[in-house]
């Protein structure tokens, strides 16, 4: 997609979320999780374990199930970066969170994504919609290869971190690293949002950004089977469901 690239509005300042956010992402890996309440006993039935099913509050059972892994929805991005081989690179990534001006997402630590990272401390995040599934899953399967030429990418660098922006993702953020943890083989990277790029056709000017316009796809699934998820044409403001309520109860109170 061409057009023009503009800033998107950010949110108010955030540090002191951000530092509780730290210390507990922080306690997390390196404190082991106390016991509570309604946690998952051993019985000793015939030496065989087992798992309490819960009943929530409408009668609904839940049961516990196995897996290695559970992503319970997370928008797809292409992670550009500086290569000290190839010049410029890109991977596939999922497993990511924005709050305020700051990112936070994981790569594996064998991962040439990573090492490049560690090295420019730079990169930008690519979000692609459906019309670019092939190469984003190109750029996901193909490891430690030049592949934006590989795979036809057009780009531009960074005026301010120089890692690649790709012109067919409708939207970019360009990141600067904080700091690396690593633990059990990932590489949990917390940076600072310096800009927010936009297609033309996505904002209102210079803003607010159209929320309707834009589809990302979401990578979900468990250690069994993984699979994307497209969103709907739907968009509901925040907040309109307490006002549908608030109005609901007025004319109830009206009535009677």
């Amino acid at each position: 997609m061409s057009g023009c690239h503009s800033k998107l509005g950010g949110t108010a300042d955030t540090y002191s979320s951000l530092s509780c956010l730290w210390q507990g992402f922080f306690i997390a890996f390196k404190e082991p999780r106390p016991k509570v309440a309604g946690e998952f006993k051993d019985i000793g039935a015939d030496g065989a374990k087992a798992r309490s099913t819960l009943l929530s509050k409408e009668g609904v059972m839940k049961q516990s199930f196995e897996t290695s892994k559970l992503y319970y929805g997370f928008p797809i991005f292409i992670l550009g970066y500086q290569d000290q081989t190839y010049g410029y690179n890109v991977t596939t990534c999922s497993s990511s969170y924005s709050l305020g001006d700051w990112l936070v997402f994981g790569v594996g630590s064998k991962e040439n994504a990573a090492d490049q990272i560690k090295h420019y401390q730079k990169f930008t995040v690519n979000i692609p919609d459906e019309s670019f599934m092939l190469q984003m899953e190109q750029a996901g399967f193909i490891s430690h290869r030049e592949k934006i030429a590989e795979l036809c990418l057009d780009f531009r660098p960074s005026k301010l971190t120089q890692a690649p922006i790709l012109d067919a993702c409708p939207v970019v953020l360009d990141c600067k690293v904080d700091r690396i943890i690593e633990e059990d083989g990932t590489c949990h990277i917390f940076a600072k949002i310096l800009d927010r790029l936009a297609d033309s056709d996505l904002l209102d000017g210079r803003g607010p950004f159209k929320n309707d316009r834009f589809a990302p796809t979401y990578f979900m699934g468990d250690g069994h089977k993984r699979v994307y998820r497209y969103l709907d044409n739907r968009v509901e403001p925040m907040g309109s469901f307490i006002k549908k309520a608030r109005k609901k109860d007025d004319k109830s109170s009206i009535t009677t």
